[in-house]
């Protein structure tokens, strides 16, 4: 396993990922797993400091993750949406 992504995916999924399509599947069977997963790593980033740069870590993992995530990103937006407005009120 030597993709990152899959490294990652692996680690956010709990299963080991040996392609990028396996990673895939999974994220669409469960894409809320890597919204709330980017929402925590955005939360303990030192560089998020506001909603908006909030939103900046999350398009820049799910630009990295891209051949990963795929046709998931509307619905990994929305739940990271989601959990971002519930912790800005």
């Amino acid at each position: 396993m030597s993709d990152i992504r899959l490294v990652q995916l692996s680690r956010i999924y709990g299963e080991h990922f040996d392609t990028l399509s396996e990673a895939t599947t999974a994220i669409a069977t469960d894409p809320v797993c890597l919204a709330d997963a980017l929402f925590a790593e955005a939360a303990d980033s030192d560089d998020v400091v506001s909603a908006e740069s909030a939103l900046v870590y999350l398009a820049d993992r799910l630009a990295e993750l891209d051949d990963a995530v795929g046709e998931s990103a509307s619905r990994v937006r929305e739940r990271f949406g989601e959990r971002l407005s519930a912790w800005a009120k």
